[in-house]
């Protein structure tokens, strides 16, 4: 195969272009057929794919609107509009949004298309011509048409339709999107970009960007992200200049296409963009910042689910699974396979390690947090390649602290002496361990040391047997010391290694920046910093921009090197991985286990003289689940001892008047952390725990006792007991905790059967009240708010606000949802009023839903809290109101909780 050489251009605020060459096709030898068209099937011209419907949805040339059956293959025509459609838009509210060349603008219904209505009739004058159609929410549609015209429809009734405009392009439009409703980028001919962001019931133009070429397709990955097309296939890709900003900037310009742009596609997890010209796919790898092409001809719009890629042009729809882009050798800095070195202190890691990688044993002394060695190997074929090797320490009271961050690893060594059968023992602990929290496909050794002394108190016939089970892959018996079995060991681990599946650390001209950068804070006397900030130093240091993705991909050379530790996946923390933070790593479990796992944060600070490092770790404990934060409690599950808990004399009392309920639980292993984490998120406080035992209360209105035991016999059957007791003052806490108990229990480990006296354990029944009350507030006033929902929540209200369900909005209908939750769902609303209130999408959206309920409650609904003298539409002005420069958010809670115990009375 001849190659052609196409330029990647990355481009820096002063747009000087750095070239790198890359190779021209990608081979995809999986593309598949997912719906063929009838031979003489008008051209396509737009489509929507609705793969959770099974559904394509195409438009043509000859102005067809057509729906088909993924599975069956057959089709429906759902519109003639007697002109070519140029834009199809999904609301995701089953209604469809047809432009057409001649101006019609036509909203569908996908279950009965019968019932759709006209919003613009056909002019059929190039003035008129309808371009582009994006749904901005189920109630909001935008189009783009000639001379600039952008315009918005609003539904007032459901066939009735308000428009205006947005006012700031003077050429066609042709290419616009939208991430989740807030921003909306619009792109024309002369390469305009405009950003919009909605506020005060309307859109503002935030920013104005110019690239050169016309645009012809956007796609946003969330709201940080945006990629656009030109005309002429050349792809450009925007970031956020900040997490808070309203400001986008150009970090990279992908300059390979050979035929004339037509869409752009970011996938799911934004690591790679996939576009389509007439004449080619091209993949652009984000972390890389490689490129590649597949001659795929044609493709009039391009779509990806998780790592499926589906291409629709005139023949049909076509899918193909995304490949890594095989990186070309001299653009590769290293191959490199990562080794997590486990095992008890003591066993020879270090040892080992010093003598493979410097050919000496050096000064071996323990192993605190974290050690690093990169053991390079001659050159393969002019490729460098290296093994990792990480050693997490061996004290036993930190095994479990460091196994999140040893996930990613692609071996394992587990490290024992064959004169110790304890630290076999701890091996084989560390095994199980191992198994439950890594890939399958990882590998496992053994390493057997002190193999030179005679004693050997090792079984050699169960170390065979964990090889036959397949749960290790082998034992390697060395001394490194005497230097027995080295060279037996670096063969066992170079065979055992698959380079070609190894991982890739590219060429990059970013990386002598990044040295930098990490030395002039660590010249600082920093411990850490936000990534954030990192990224802002680096590009004033340098003068140069560099994507997020490309420094994040970056960042982990200098974690492989043993320099910072950065693991984006928990926490945003650039962390400088020096003795004082590897000391601080172990010693704080092993002062928790002294504590019998539940430690304060007061506690940790005194005992550790309040460290730069505390509140650092203590983060990274939490977001990585070693620890869970219960109030100013830090609970570390795996510390929690097997010893009966001694239930505090108040609790006892009321306890023993009520009536215990036993619930049978399958026979597993139960992962008490996952009850604590449960138990923590809705807000009660850990009293006592253990590993078989808790209690937990919302102050004194409603606790819970429970308790966890094996039971049962061979013969029939074995389970796990739970028995609880629930007392306090409130019956309406009360009866949630009982409701909310079981509810967890059930999801996390599944219910055999209920013993019962007097108290209803069923599953908690749907019933229109969720909520005792919902926040309503914009996001400049968070921190005031959230004080006020935690303080609720720590009482037993049951409180809606967004960040205590973040998992569960995930993917959600969230106009719908939130119509619910604000119209039906709770008891109360509490609005936190101030003049940004009032100018957001969201919090109007809200607003309005609650509102309506108030009228229903005849003012007894909404709690108004405000910041500053403003006036909202549509309440009564007459409604008491409470202010938030007067009262602090603990009071807020209180005057509200006092009011909700009066009603529940």
């Amino acid at each position: 195969m001849q190659y052609n050489p196409y330029r990647l251009c990355f481009q820096n605020e002063n747009f000087n272009k750095l070239n790198l060459i890359y190779n021209k096709y990608m081979i995809v030898n999986d593309l598949k057929e997912v719906i063929s068209f009838p031979k003489g099937f008008p051209p396509v011209s737009s489509g929507v794919l609705l793969r959770e419907r099974n559904a394509l949805i195409t438009g043509h040339e000859n102005g067809l609107v057509v729906r088909w059956d993924i599975n069956k293959g057959e089709y429906s025509v759902l519109l003639d509009c007697n002109s070519p459609v140029r834009t199809l838009s999904y609301s995701g509210d089953n209604e469809i949004a047809v432009g057409c060349e001649s101006g019609g603008l036509f909203v569908l219904r996908l279950d009965n298309a019968e019932k759709g209505v006209c919003l613009q009739e056909p002019q059929y004058s190039k003035y008129s011509r309808v371009w582009r159609a994006i749904w901005i929410k189920k109630d909001m549609l935008i189009i783009t048409s000639t001379y600039g015209v952008v315009k918005i429809f609003n539904r007032t009734s459901p066939n009735s339709w308000e428009h205006s405009y947005l006012r700031g392009h003077s050429h066609s439009v042709f290419g616009i999107a939208s991430s989740n409703g807030e921003y909306v980028v619009t792109g024309d001919y002369r390469g305009n970009l405009l950003l919009w962001k909605y506020g005060n019931g309307g859109f503002e133009n935030i920013q104005t960007l110019s690239i050169s070429g016309n645009v012809q397709d956007i796609h946003w990955y969330k709201d940080e992200v945006f990629a656009a097309i030109t005309k002429s296939g050349r792809i450009f890709l925007f970031e956020k200049e900040s997490a808070d900003s309203d400001s986008w900037r150009v970090t990279c310009e992908i300059d390979v296409a050979t035929g004339t742009g037509n869409c752009v596609n970011i996938t799911d997890d934004g690591k790679t963009i996939f576009a389509a010209t007439n004449n080619e796919v091209i993949q652009f790898d984000t972390d890389f910042q490689q490129t590649d092409i597949s001659p795929i001809t044609g493709i009039k719009r391009i779509f990806s689910r998780e790592n499926t890629v589906y291409a629709l042009n005139n023949k049909g729809l076509y899918s193909f699974e995304r490949k890594e882009i095989e990186v070309r050798k001299d653009l590769i800095s290293y191959k490199f396979v990562k080794v997590g070195l486990l095992g008890h202190t003591g066993t020879g890691k270090t040892t080992l390690c010093n003598y493979i990688v410097f050919n000496s044993i050096g000064d071996v002394k323990s192993t605190f947090g974290k050690r690093v060695w990169n053991w390079i190997l001659p050159k393969d074929n002019n490729v460098e390649k290296r093994i990792i090797l990480s050693d997490h320490g061996g004290q036993e009271a930190v095994l479990e602290t460091f196994l999140p961050f040893l996930k990613d690893s692609d071996m394992f060594l587990i490290f024992f002496k064959q004169t110790d059968k304890i630290t076999f023992q701890k091996a084989l602990r560390i095994l199980d361990l191992i198994k439950r929290n890594v890939r399958v496909n990882t590998k496992i050794m053994f390493v057997q040391t002190f193999i030179d002394h005679e004693m050997n108190e090792i079984p050699e016939i169960e170390i065979q047997q964990l090889k036959s089970e397949g749960r290790i892959i082998d034992n390697i018996k060395i001394s490194p010391k005497e230097k027995i079995g080295l060279e037996e060991f670096r063969e066992r681990i170079l065979n055992s290694i698959s380079w070609d599946n190894a991982r890739i650390m590219v060429k990059s001209p970013y990386r002598e920046g990044i040295l930098k950068t990490l030395i002039y804070i660590q010249e600082k006397g920093h411990p850490a910093v936000d990534y954030g900030k990192f990224k802002t130093l680096y590009e004033n240091i340098v003068n140069s921009k560099i994507s997020d993705r490309h420094l994040k991909f970056l960042l982990k050379d200098y974690t492989n090197q043993g320099i910072i530790e950065y693991y984006p996946e928990i926490i945003d923390l650039i962390i400088f991985n020096d003795e004082n933070y590897n000391k601080l790593m172990t010693n704080i479990p092993i002062y928790a286990e002294h504590k019998k796992g539940i430690v304060s944060i007061e506690e940790l600070a005194k005992e550790f003289k309040d460290s730069a490092y505390l509140r650092i770790i203590d983060e990274v404990y939490a977001r990585s689940k070693i620890s869970i934060k219960n109030g100013d409690l830090r609970i570390f599950p795996e510390k929690l001892t097997n010893e009966p808990i001694e239930i505090p004399a108040f609790y006892k009392e009321h306890l023993k008047e009520s009536q215990g309920i036993e619930i049978r639980l399958p026979n597993q292993l139960i992962e008490i952390g996952r009850l604590i984490q449960a138990l923590s998120e809705i807000n009660l406080q850990c009293i006592k725990a253990s590993q078989r035992e808790g209690i937990f209360a919302w102050s004194d209105k409603a606790y819970i006792y429970y308790s966890l035991s094996e039971s049962g016999d061979d013969v029939s059957g074995r389970y796990i007991s739970c028995k609880y007791y629930i007392g306090g003052k409130s019956e309406t806490r009360k009866k949630r905790l009982t409701d909310e108990f079981n509810i967890i229990i059930e999801k996390l480990y599944g219910i055999l059967s209920v013993k019962r006296s007097e108290t209803s354990v069923k599953k908690k029944e749907a019933k229109k009240i969720e909520f005792d009350v919902a926040l309503s507030f914009a996001g400049e006033q968070r921190k005031y708010v959230k004080e006020v929902a935690t303080i609720l929540a720590s009482k037993g209200i049951k409180v809606f606000y967004d960040e205590f369900y973040e998992s569960h909005l995930w993917g959600k209908n969230l106009a719908e949802y939130l119509k619910e939750v604000y119209y039906s769902r709770s008891n109360y609303c509490i609005m936190f009023i101030s003049k940004e209130y009032l100018s957001k999408m969201w919090p109007a959206h809200e607003r309005k839903c609650a509102t309506a309920r108030d009228i229903e409650k005849f003012g007894e609904y909404i709690l108004p809290v405000v910041f500053n003298e403003v006036q909202v539409p549509g309440m009564d002005p007459a409604k008491k109101y409470l202010s938030a420069n007067k009262y602090t958010p603990r009071e807020i809670a209180e005057m509200f909780i006092e009011k909700y115990e009066a009603e529940e009375k």
